[in-house]
């Protein structure tokens, strides 16, 4: 509901119209249940993915409902490298589609967001998304609720990454 109500998207492939409400397909309300559950079970889910099916889009929008609504949660995003984190005014960064989906939510559900580099804090509710960049320490110190780890399939020392993450968090995606 709350990604189809209120969540938009990102497509500059569509020069007409690049910003979309996030209406999704049957295989992602489907995929959005299912991280749904891991985030509150507490269990890793791996998702296989294509270009263009929002994985990444339907990740950040439920930790975003999450930090949004529940309490003391931790989030850790992570992509190969942390310009792929968080570089302001970059479409291709992760930080960059969170910040597009909190700005275009309606004002009177807009969190208050402590904004700084690598980091989104949740006033309302002492919830973080924080960022870094996977190396083959990942995550090694931190003690999250859920763990992102986006392009994983790319990440060079993708085996230390998960040995590292393993403590990290009970909840992989």
């Amino acid at each position: 509901f709350y990604v189809n109500v209120f969540v938009w998207t990102y497509n500059p492939k569509r020069p007409d119209r690049p910003a979309l409400p996030f209406i999704t397909y049957d295989f992602q309300d489907w995929a959005l249940c299912e991280i749904e559950s891991a985030l509150l079970d507490q269990h890793d889910l791996f998702v296989k993915k294509s270009r263009d099916i929002g994985a990444s889009w339907m990740i950040l929008a439920a930790l975003n409902h999450a930090a949004t609504f529940r309490r003391l949660q931790s989030f850790l995003c992570m992509s190969r490298v942390a310009d792929l984190v968080d570089k302001r005014g970059d479409p291709k960064t992760l930080f960059w589609k969170m910040d597009f989906i909190l700005d275009h939510l309606p004002g009177w559900l807009r969190p208050e967001i402590d904004r700084k580099e690598l980091h989104f804090g949740f006033s309302g509710t002492s919830s973080t998304v924080d960022g870094e960049s996977t190396t083959g320490d990942a995550g090694r110190a931190a003690r999250v609720t859920g763990l992102m780890l986006d392009e994983f399939a790319s990440i060079e020392e993708g085996r230390r990454v998960f040995a590292s993450t393993r403590d990290a968090s009970d909840c992989r995606l």
